[in-house]
C-alpha cells in the first residue's frame, strides 16, 4: 500500500476515494459502500507504519455503469478509501490523465470519460 499524506482539507469519510499509484489493491473503509461482498481467505496488509492488519471481506463497488471496482478489500482500520491505479487501469482497460487541477479516467477504446477526480492537498480524490 502506498503512503497517504493528507492535510486537514481532506477528512476521513466513506465518500472520498484517493487514487494511489503505490496501492496494490483497492481498499474501502465502509461495508455499506459495497454493492456486493463476500468472505475471503484472510489477506495480510502491511501498513506504512510497519503494522500488519487483515482483510476478511472483498467485493464490488459501483460508481456508475462504466466505472466500478472489483475485488475491493474491506479494511475499516484505514483512514481513507483507496483506488489502486494499476488495478483500475488493468481491470477497466482505461487511461488516467492527470493535470494540476484534476485527473480524468478515460476508456481506452472509446476515449469516453468515465470518471473525474479532483487534485486536492497533493492527492487525486474522487
Amino acid at each position: 500500500m502506498g503512503n497517504i499524506h493528507a492535510s486537514n482539507s481532506i477528512k476521513k469519510t466513506e465518500n472520498y476515494w484517493i487514487l494511489d499509484s503505490g496501492a496494490t489493491d483497492h481498499v474501502c473503509t465502509s461495508l455499506s459502500a459495497f454493492n456486493t461482498y463476500k468472505s475471503i481467505t484472510l489477506v495480510q496488509i502491511s501498513l506504512p507504519n510497519g503494522q500488519n492488519i487483515f482483510a476478511k471481506n472483498s467485493g464490488t463497488i459501483v460508481f456508475n455503469l462504466k466505472f466500478y471496482l472489483n475485488d475491493v478489500l474491506y479494511i475499516p482500520q484505514f483512514a481513507f478509501n483507496l483506488i489502486s491505479t494499476s488495478k483500475l487501469c488493468s481491470n477497466l482497460n482505461c487511461n488516467l490523465i492527470f493535470s494540476s487541477i484534476n485527473g480524468v479516467i478515460q476508456d481506452t477504446q472509446t476515449k469516453e470519460r468515465i470518471g473525474l477526480v479532483d487534485a486536492r492537498a497533493g492527492l487525486y480524490v474522487f
